[in-house]
């Protein structure tokens, strides 16, 4: 099976584990008779939030967490940038990237230690994720660097 073939699997599963999670949050909140009333779109977000959450702890699958990640900064919500940062933490390269990357995007300051770190991975791809992101958070100082690896 090639790479492409295995992304693809993995997109796959993951969104049929997001339609699971979804249709279990709905059926919680739907009403056995339907009376008219209508769900309440701040619960329903709030709910997914958590979902979310879940899922960025998830350990058997590191595409869940990364999937994860892209979904809360996607968000843009202040309160998923903590769980954002502690992607930076994960224990697999993948994860670190997109955390590198999606704290770049938000340009969220608290997390310019947790980027710095990142410098000094053993993966090649969070070093350059953690320059992307510390770029973004205005230190252009090693921005540079970049060119040799695209190179």
């Amino acid at each position: 099976m090639t790479t492409r073939q295995m992304n693809k699997a993995r997109r796959w599963s993951f969104r049929v584990f997001v339609g699971l999670v979804v249709m279990t949050v709905l059926s919680g909140c739907a009403p056995a008779v339907s009376t008219g009333a209508s769900i309440d779109p701040g619960r329903l977000q709030r709910r997914a939030l958590e979902c979310l959450k879940a899922a960025i702890r998830y350990p058997h699958n590191a595409v869940v967490r990364v999937e994860a990640v892209e979904a809360l900064e996607s968000s843009g919500r202040p309160e998923s940038l903590p769980w954002i940062r502690t992607a930076l933490l994960d224990n697999h390269a993948a994860v670190r990237f997109a955390g590198c990357v999606a704290v770049g995007k938000l340009r969220d300051r608290v997390a310019e230690t947790a980027v710095s770190d990142c410098f000094d991975d053993e993966d090649a791809s969070v070093r350059v994720a953690a320059l992307f992101a510390r770029h973004r958070l205005g230190h252009t100082e090693r921005t540079g660097e970049m060119a040799g690896y695209l190179l």
